[in-house]
């Protein structure tokens, strides 16, 4: 196999200006496939994009919920538990409950309130199936294939 000549002459031919465009003012600059104007290049150093892409706009909600699941290292009785930080949170307030503190103890209540009313009326995730569901479910196991 003959061996590759280097092709340097030819590329820098052709990304040099013609000696009758580098005599012209810039108005009259005649401007080519990737080479713009000199007027409109970057100059050295010059980025062509200098603003950068735009940082992501942080929602409370999402800074919440990473700080209240990183982990924690709290002591239980005389053992050392890594937990998250919410769990560590309700931990520390149901032991302050407990020891007898009426602020902490009316927020739990109250929390609990709200927990189970709320509970009360969310709909059944699992509802369940009328005769034309099952019809229909039992028609498209029949089409592909999987006949019960």
């Amino acid at each position: 196999m003959p061996a590759r000549t280097k092709k340097s002459n030819e590329s820098k031919a052709k990304a040099e200006v013609p000696a009758a465009d580098r005599d012209q003012p810039l108005s009259d600059f005649k401007a080519r496939y990737r080479q713009p104007p000199k007027a409109f290049r970057f100059k050295p150093g010059q980025s062509g994009n200098p603003s950068g892409r735009p940082k992501a706009v942080k929602r409370l909600h999402t800074e919440l919920e990473a700080a209240l699941s990183a982990p924690v290292t709290i002591k239980v009785g005389s053992r050392k538990r890594r937990v998250s930080k919410l769990q560590a949170a309700v931990k520390s307030l149901a032991d302050r409950a407990a020891s007898g503190d009426p602020l902490v103890l009316r927020l739990l209540l109250t929390e609990l309130r709200h927990a189970e009313s709320r509970a009360g009326e969310e709909p059944a995730v699992q509802e369940d199936l009328t005769e034309v569901d099952r019809d229909v479910i039992a028609a498209m196991l029949l089409r592909i294939g999987r006949a019960r």
